[in-house]
């Protein structure tokens, strides 16, 4: 008999009010999970190493702003953003649909963000239930609101890569060829935009050999389109570095550095730099890999001592991003609980296609976990949120049983006990994990194969999935485009032709629309001196939210109230510069904020209290 559901759930499908009322609460819970972190941020001035202050973009996050800014102001992708074009374009599209306003640019990417959280829990509520959907939303909400302020590629990665999985799973449970390959080309899109678990396409390659008892033949017609769809997902990427690049860049070229340090035996992507980069030159992809292999010759056994240390690292990050201890502990038990119920009673198509795409995620895990921290899960971390709610429907069966309540209790107190009798040690986090799974699957082996009832759900989380796609492409791929056929760059207008000959000998000017394409970050001595928007901080709590690990971190905490510091956008540089931001240091009182033009003039000179800032003389504001 033909599988008809992703797993044999008891939810039964609402009617009437009630599924609506179940839709609606969905919709906003999922819009309320990303953007209320998203302005709690703003309001008390917390930084991400690539957001200071909740919105200057910062490190990674300022080459992919400056990237979709230079397509939009008729350049080019850098080398740099073409390793990964995708997301430089979809920023350009949100940034052109924001008017050109970072902040809002950022609150309508937290909005699709929220769609992608809404297509995951709509697909689970028919299967699994209203809880089980909930807690899918709770799960990638949690990993969303950790880069919900920056311009990083995870935020596209998790979209597609949330769109991919609900199309395979649903093309897994009908057996539909166009969904499988549709999944599988939006999956490999979301990895190719946000690289992280590729093992997971081989995975979904190989699903229809381990699924049902079909002919060969027909496992054959299923697998072909899967692989050829699978491969076609890196063509958007490349395709989008030709037209928009230079046609220098390599995509993924960064992976070489990577690569170097797992085969050196668990070292960071900096080894490479460090180690291999020769006197007075630049060091090639090719180089990296190939000095790879030659170290993987001489020392094999180093490789494997690297894929042991990223095993561990994996463990032990494994749900961090749930920050709120007893909530982290409650997922990782639905979480653990769904995997061993996978690996020990999927009996559906889409089951094994679940168990299929965890196992590609978790074998991609040791070559990623140590050099990309959790931020590399971006495009399966969707996967994540099906698990944990599969699990929590398994335990709801269990409930039903005698002794019911013992399984999740028992898998509680086993990772508890990390965080209890060594708080702050990941290792002990790490090892919980490892005897709570063993745990997980001892305790269900008994009732691994009850059957429980099989109800056929609606298709409306592939057909979200579908509009989901289909609206990030067109942000992605068609904004940027139009503007490009139609030669109208919405940064470049008469602001750029200024006169700008009215600063001093001793002055650089510089051309900017202040709080628009040149976001402004205001540091304020008083509580009701602070504002949402534009963003004002108070200066305690924006040092107290400074992480360690932020670029010139010292510098930054050394900022007093008053200060205002701009990522100014030149709009009168002379050449259409892929680098055309300055960062700047002006009074927060006074600095205007309004989006419009301004002839800056700066001192030639950085200012010592924050390295490569210039201190802003004067401004004066520019007719339009």
């Amino acid at each position: 008999m033909a599988d008809t559901a992703w797993s044999r759930g008891t939810c039964q499908e609402p009617v009437g009010s009630r599924l609506a009322g179940e839709k609606l609460a969905l919709a906003l819970t999922s819009l309320a999970a990303v953007l209320v972190p998203l302005f709690v941020i703003w309001s008390t001035g917390l930084s991400h190493p690539n957001a200071i202050g909740g919105l200057l973009p910062w490190n990674d996050a300022a080459g992919y702003f400056g990237c979709a800014v230079a397509v939009l102001d008729h350049g080019t992708l850098s080398t740099f953003c073409e390793r990964r074009p995708a997301y430089s374009l979809y920023l350009a599209g949100l940034l052109t649909l924001s008017g050109n306003e970072l902040q809002r640019a950022l609150v309508l990417q937290a909005v699709v963000t929220a769609g992608a959280l809404w297509v995951v829990a709509a697909a689970i509520r028919p299967r699994w239930g209203l809880v089980a959907s909930l807690l899918s939303i709770g799960v990638v909400a949690a990993f969303a609101s950790t880069n919900v302020t920056t311009t990083l590629t995870e935020n596209l990665g998790l979209v597609l890569g949330a769109a991919g999985s609900v199309l395979f799973l649903a093309g897994a449970q009908d057996r539909s060829p166009l969904r499988l390959a549709g999944g599988a080309f939006v999956l490999a899109m979301a990895l190719n935009a946000r690289a992280g678990g590729f093992l997971v396409l081989p995975a979904l390659v190989a699903w229809p050999f381990l699924s049902g008892t079909n002919p060969l033949a027909g496992k054959w017609r299923l697998s072909l389109p899967i692989l050829l769809a699978a491969l076609a997902g890196a063509l958007p990427g490349y395709l989008l570095a030709q037209i928009f690049g230079t046609g220098t860049g390599q995509m993924h070229s960064n992976f070489s550095y990577t690569m170097y340090g797992l085969v050196a035996g668990g070292e960071r992507w900096t080894f490479a730099a460090n180690t291999l980069t020769p006197q007075g030159g630049a060091l090639t992809t090719d180089a990296v890999y190939r000095a790879a292999w030659e170290l993987f010759i001489r020392q094999p056994h180093l490789l494997a001592l690297g894929l042991f240390q990223g095993w561990l690292e994996y463990l032990q990050r494994l749900h961090l991003y749930i920050g709120w201890i007893p909530a982290r502990v409650a997922v990782a038990v639905c979480w653990l609980w769904g995997l061993a119920s996978l690996a020990l009673s999927s009996r559906t198509d889409a089951e094994r296609a679940l168990l299929a795409m965890m196992a590609g995620v978790i074998m991609s895990a040791p070559i990623l976990a140590i050099e990309g921290d959790i931020r590399v899960f971006a495009a399966t971390i969707a996967l994540d949120g099906i698990v944990a709610a599969y699990g929590l429907s398994r335990l709801a069966t269990a409930f039903g049983r005698t002794r019911g309540y013992l399984p999740p209790l028992v898998l509680a107190l086993l990772l508890i006990a990390a965080p209890v009798l060594a708080p702050g040690d990941l290792r002990a986090w790490g090892g919980a994990i490892v005897v709570a799974a063993v745990a997980a699957i001892g305790l269900q082996r008994p009732a691994a194969n009850d059957a429980i009832s099989s109800e056929r759900p609606n298709d409306g989380g592939a057909l979200a999935a579908w509009v989901l796609t289909g609206l990030v492409v067109s942000i992605a791929g068609a904004v940027p485009a139009t503007a490009r056929m139609m030669d109208s760059f919405p940064l470049n207008d008469r602001a750029a032709k200024a006169d700008v000959t009215t600063c001093a000998d001793s002055e650089r000017s510089i051309v900017a629309r202040l709080g628009r394409d040149s976001p402004v970050l205001r540091l304020v001595a008083h509580e009701d001196a602070r504002t949402i928007w534009p963003i004002a901080i108070e200066a305690e709590d924006f040092r107290a939210g400074l992480s360690p690990l932020t670029y010139r971190h010292d510098d930054l905490r050394s900022l007093p109230a008053g200060i205002a510091i701009v990522m100014a956008r030149d709009l009168a540089a002379e050449n259409h510069s892929l680098r055309r931001f300055e960062i700047l240091l002006g009074d927060a009182a006074t600095l205007p904020v309004n989006g419009r033009p301004y002839l800056i003039c700066v001192r030639t000179t950085p200012d010592l209290r924050l390295s490569g800032a210039y201190p802003i003389r004067s401004w004066q504001a520019i007719a339009q």
